[in-house]
């Protein structure tokens, strides 16, 4: 009571005022203890994460809208029966009253650990390209262990800088949409080796769908992802409708793969990248392959049916799991090819041809 209440801008700050006074009113070192903790932390999240938070927030519209969509939604039925500059003085109130210092709150974009600390950013069609780099390139966001960064068109630059200063924590990365192209796609992988530890980097999912990426930056895919022992936990990798073609599939048909999962539909690819594909599956660990959309063809099928059937009589087969669907196959190969992989996981999975 004693400070005036016109001071403090919100119901929040309000309610913090009522916990600072305290604190300075205590004594001895527990209240210090106390003090120093609420000076870092805010209902159990890091205050330097939630500044960095609301500046990104403030940055960029659609988040903001995503965050608080009904204010705005509200803004317009409310105009009909009363003023503008009523409805306007009713919004800032609502905005006042909207505490984000909860989780809850950030629920829609973010997830935090025990300590406050931030875990997962999720961006992803939130257009970007304007942001200015010291929004995004901080501390408080190079700590994540998911990031989801599809179709924001930021620029190379930003996205690189952000993937490398984040390498050693990253275990999920979405960048499907952006329009990386060949260049773009080596500059970041190169960049994002570059900046690992000597340490295996955790990264174990890799979105690149929709990027225009050609054979030139699958061998570059190839080269850095899955040679590298610094991406040996690397299992899943989304490489849907770029335009790999057939050079793009033999660059991706390495030996001693660590992929466990390959999405390649909608690249192009015909029957010599599935004969490369079908080679690769005797020394990969591939257990599901996505090829939807391409034009493999019969002789493509029959590729990928001798080989499964040589690792039958092996007993090595590890592919659990074949979608080529929409490849113009015919029936006889689809048959031949579901029986070499199996036609009982054929059946459970559904829509396998």
């Amino acid at each position: 009571d004693a400070i005036p209440h016109e001071v403090l801008d919100t119901h929040a700050q309000r309610r913090g005022i009522v916990g600072w006074f305290l604190g300075a009113n205590s004594t001895g070192n527990a209240a210090d203890e106390v003090t120093t903790k609420k000076k870092t932390m805010i209902n159990g999240m890091d205050v330097a994460t939630l500044d960095a938070l609301r500046i990104l927030r403030d940055s960029v519209p659609q988040i903001k809208h995503k965050l608080q969509p009904s204010k705005q939604q509200e803004s317009g039925m409310l105009g009909m029966f009363f003023g503008d500059e009523e409805v306007k003085q009713q919004d800032q109130e609502k905005e006042d009253e909207i505490d984000d210092t909860t989780s809850k709150y950030w629920s829609k974009v973010c997830a935090f650990d025990e300590n406050g600390l931030l875990t997962t950013l999720s961006l992803g069609g939130q257009r970007m390209h304007r942001i200015r780099p010291e929004i995004v390139l901080k501390p408080q966001f190079f700590a994540l262990n998911n990031l989801q960064l599809g179709s924001t068109d930021l620029p190379i630059s930003i996205l690189s800088q952000w993937v490398a200063s984040s390498a050693n924590n990253l275990k999920t990365l979405h960048l499907g949409g952006n329009a990386l192209g060949n260049q773009g796609v080596t500059t970041l992988l190169q960049m994002y080796l570059d900046a690992s530890s000597s340490e295996p980097l955790p990264l174990r999912c890799l979105d690149l769908r929709y990027n225009n990426i050609s054979g030139e930056g699958a061998k570059a895919i190839a080269d850095v992802l899955l040679s590298s022992p610094q991406f040996r936990f690397l299992e899943t990798l989304y490489l849907e409708g770029n335009d790999l073609g057939d050079d793009g599939a033999k660059a991706l048909s390495i030996e001693n793969s660590t992929i466990t999962e390959l999405f390649l539909g909608q690249n192009k690819i015909g029957s010599d990248g599935a004969a490369a594909l079908a080679q690769g599956l005797k020394h990969g660990r591939l257990k599901k392959l996505y090829m939807e959309g391409n034009c493999i063809g019969p002789d493509g099928a029959r590729a990928f049916t001798s080989a499964l059937n040589e690792l039958n009589e092996s007993n090595s087969k590890k592919l659990e799991k074949l979608f080529v669907d929409n490849n113009d196959i015919g029936k006889d190969e689809a048959m031949a090819l579901g029986t070499a992989l199996d036609s009982a996981t054929m059946i459970n999975d559904g829509g396998l041809f």
